[in-house]
């Protein structure tokens, strides 16, 4: 966990992005601190739990509601705030959003707003290695996508509500949740209907940890920036899928 803490620390540049103009290279914003969205400037949190943000059949066709976990700086008075969606971990077989709390506290105390979402686990005997690519696993991958486009349309739909800037929303994701993240990124043919129609589904700014999409596939010109963090030394998620994804990236957008 402390590893994991520490790659998402490096991960802020990317997200910082948001609090300003996005480019290829991210670097910390200068100048003296407390510096909003680069220095944590706020100590305490206001956590709201199990907030609905749409529902979704699952394998037998029945309805699962899906929820997130919603956080806020306290005594925060900016009226648009820029928002990240943090989707877990689990192999689309298990994993739950209170993973987020903890990993994204440093961002909310930065001054961003956050949300950890549970979405649909539609591979019961989990996905990793060799069998990272069955159907089934690229089914519930599929799933999972379409379930966190839903929260980043509920986000924009709930915008005046919790002061959210609806054009600067960033998803993260860890393994699993790292697919899912990309994915949102950078495929946009299937945006699914688990909820909030009517509102956007892309995001300014994603990050992958131990994530990517194998051969790299949905990568084009003009895609939002990210970020990808993986090991050649990931039994669960190749690291060959963030090599090729970075490299499908540079391809699209001519470097």
């Amino acid at each position: 966990m402390r590893r994991l803490l520490a790659t998402l620390g490096l991960a802020t540049a990317a997200v910082t992005a948001l609090s300003g103009c996005l480019v290829s290279t991210v670097s910390a914003p200068a100048g003296d601190g407390p510096l909003r969205y680069r220095d944590e400037v706020f100590a305490r949190i206001v956590t709201t739990r199990d907030l609905t943000y749409g529902s979704a059949p699952d394998l037998e066709g029945d309805p699962v509601s899906l929820t997130l976990d919603l956080f806020q700086p306290r005594g925060d008075r900016v009226s648009a705030r820029p928002a990240i969606v943090y989707v877990h971990s689990g192999g689309f077989a298990g994993g739950d959003k209170a993973e987020g709390a903890a990993l994204m506290a440093p961002m909310v105390r930065r001054g961003f707003v956050a949300v950890s979402i549970n979405y649909r686990l539609l591979a019961p005997g989990g996905c990793g290695g060799s069998d990272s690519i069955s159907t089934s696993c690229s089914d519930a991958a599929a799933a999972a996508m379409q379930d966190a486009h839903a929260a980043v349309r509920w986000l924009r739909a709930n915008a005046v509500t919790y002061r959210i800037d609806k054009n600067r929303i960033a998803i993260e994701g860890f393994s699993a949740g790292g697919v899912v993240s990309t994915g949102v990124a950078l495929l946009d043919d299937d945006e699914g209907t688990s909820g909030n129609p009517g509102f956007r589904s892309t995001v300014r700014a994603w990050v992958s940890i131990a994530g990517g999409l194998p051969d790299g596939q949905g990568a084009g010109a003009g895609d939002p920036p990210g970020y990808l963090f993986t090991g050649d030394a990931d039994t669960t998620v190749p690291s060959q899928w963030s090599i090729d994804t970075a490299a499908a990236i540079d391809d699209a957008n001519g470097f």
